[in-house]
């Protein structure tokens, strides 16, 4: 972790880092099994427009003084306005777009759930809860957290923190005021850190209490993660204040930061958009050249989310299901100015609504739509050293009685078809995955485990688990529980993803979060939310 750095210096580093190949590198683990499928041509790069955003200062934007009681109101209600559009595209889309039979893929090997910290494959080194969120957060979480050597930012709804011990002790940090057109800091907060530039990216959305506009904020933490450097307003609909960019969530390459949200008009859903930003520009609080892409595609409303990378890759991914047997890929190197698409055939998957009731009170925490449909809100990609894994929520089928997880892998190399996934239990539904990787191909999963089909089932908890390199095929033999829960909310709402990011000090390990209710489903108290450092056992302990 460095603390110090020249523009020339960052400028140089993001030259050397983006001139490497942006397919699998030199000495990047081959992809693990499979043969090469489905070679579709992969289309001609798609259109984009450019532009520029200005930085502004800590002392421009101001401290917020809207209430915490403000804040979760607006997150709940976001959570409707999205779940209600997410209703209307279900509807519009069946039956094309969702499988309504209990169909499915061969079972597979089922995945272990274990209470236990550590098993065969599977080492988690820390494992400390958050007691800023204890103190403040909403019960629809959202927790997000990066590390950068042994300090920790860590944000959730919607409040943020910090750490300078790995998560052993938090510290509350101030969330910045939002523009008088989109005042409320609501939710989806964000991290990432970008190892080259030594720099923690955390973002925001921002509404007005109509949701009718909204704006993303980006925060740039240089060096230590404790402080803010400058903000990044990111702004859809401009003067005309007419878009809530909902959803936002980021990645980085060696060159470039990654802004995805799902962009709502005044008509409605008005495309999945991409924001590519010139990394080093953003971590020196310069003004920042962007591309934008706009996706809208012809099956009805997607959500993107840029898929999480290890350090030194140079091209970004993510995915949609297309129909519940083909999954649409997105590839954007930092070598070219647009993204490219090619679609890939998959195992059936079963967009349905499931039955994970449990806990006390035997309530569902895979119940609105939002949860279980095609749109996309679940689905997560992970970019190895040679392939890209995708994950998404899928209800039971005829191989798998409960709810599970549903994708693919293709290679980075030759985009073909590396393996159709499927991590399931037969006795818990397991749901909302978080994806990681390193450059040997090794998968780091956080995931809400937890009801069952016909009730009775435990509440969500929070797990992570590894599929190890050595493994055959992509497997995860164990999950381990790393957050104790009791309760689901009482109106089946689960909020909302849970974050996996390269470990900064160790790169083949993660850090990830996850979180349960506990004790209880109203009130902060009751939040268990984690920050969690965990590896595959064949790699060395971080220090």
């Amino acid at each position: 972790m460095m603390r110090t750095r020249s523009v020339g210096w960052l400028s140089l580093v993001a030259a050397v880092l983006v001139s490497m190949a942006g397919v699998a590198g030199s000495g990047a683990a081959p992809a693990k099994s499979g043969s090469v499928s489905d070679a579709v041509p992969v289309s001609a790069s798609l259109p984009t427009s450019a532009s520029v955003v200005k930085p502004l200062s800590t002392a421009q934007v101001g401290i917020s003084s809207v209430s915490m009681s403000a804040r979760v109101a607006a997150a709940e209600k976001v959570q409707a306005e999205r779940e209600a559009m997410d209703r209307r595209n279900v509807a519009a889309a069946a039956p094309s777009g969702h499988a309504s039979a209990r169909v499915g893929q061969a079972a597979g090997r089922e995945t272990a759930v274990r209470n236990s910290d550590n098993t065969e494959s599977l080492a988690i080194q820390r494992n400390f809860r958050n007691t800023r969120a204890q103190a403040v957060s909403s019960t629809l979480a959202e927790p997000a957290a990066a590390n950068d050597a042994n300090e920790v930012f860590y944000s959730g709804n919607t409040y943020n923190s910090y750490s300078s011990n790995h998560g052993s002790t938090w510290a509350a940090r101030a969330v910045h005021a939002g523009p008088a057109e989109a005042n409320i800091p609501c939710c989806d907060p964000d991290v990432v850190h970008h190892a080259p530039t030594d720099t923690t990216f955390a973002s925001l959305l921002y509404v007005n209490s109509a949701l009718t506009n909204g704006v993303v904020d980006i925060e740039v933490r240089r060096g230590s993660p404790s402080t803010v450097d400058c903000i990044y307003r990111i702004d859809p609909g401009g003067t005309a204040n007419n878009v809530l960019p909902d959803y936002p969530h980021m990645a980085v390459t060696a060159g470039f930061l990654f802004l995805s949200t799902n962009n709502i008009g005044p008509t409605g859903w008005t495309g999945a958009n991409t924001r590519r930003f010139n990394v080093t520009q953003m971590a020196n609080c310069q003004r920042a050249s962007f591309t934008s892409f706009n996706w809208v595609g012809a099956v009805g409303q997607r959500v993107h989310v840029p898929g999480e990378t290890q350090q030194g890759v140079a091209c970004e991914y993510w995915a949609q299901y297309e129909n519940f047997t083909t999954i649409r890929w997105f590839q954007w190197c930092d070598s070219v100015g647009s993204p490219t698409t090619f679609t890939r055939a998959t195992t059936s998957t079963n967009f349905a609504n499931p039955d994970c009731r449990g806990g006390i009170g035997n309530f569902d925490f895979i119940e609105r739509s939002t949860s279980w449909s095609i749109t996309g809100f679940r689905g997560r990609t992970a970019v190895g050293g040679s392939q890209v894994a995708f994950l998404t929520n899928a209800s039971g089928d005829a191989s798998h009685p409960q709810a599970h997880l549903h994708g693919q892998a293709i290679s980075r190399s030759t985009l073909g078809v590396v393996a159709n996934i499927a991590v399931f239990n037969s006795g818990l539904c397991f749901g909302f995955p978080a994806l990681g990787s390193n450059s040997r191909n090794d998968l780091g999963l956080s995931l809400a485990v937890g009801g069952r089909r016909g009730g009775g089932g435990t509440a969500a908890q929070g797990y992570v688990g590894v599929d190890d390199a050595s493994s055959t095929g992509i497997f995860f033999p164990v999950v381990s529980k790393t957050a104790s829960g009791t309760h689901n909310r009482a109106d089946s709402r689960f909020g909302d993803y849970f974050t996996v990011r390269g470990n900064d000090q160790c790169p083949g390990a993660w850090s990830a979060t996850n979180y349960s209710l506990l004790n209880g489903n109203t009130s902060s108290a009751n939040v268990n939310a984690r920050y969690v450092e965990f590896r595959s056992t064949s790699q060395p302990a971080c220090p």
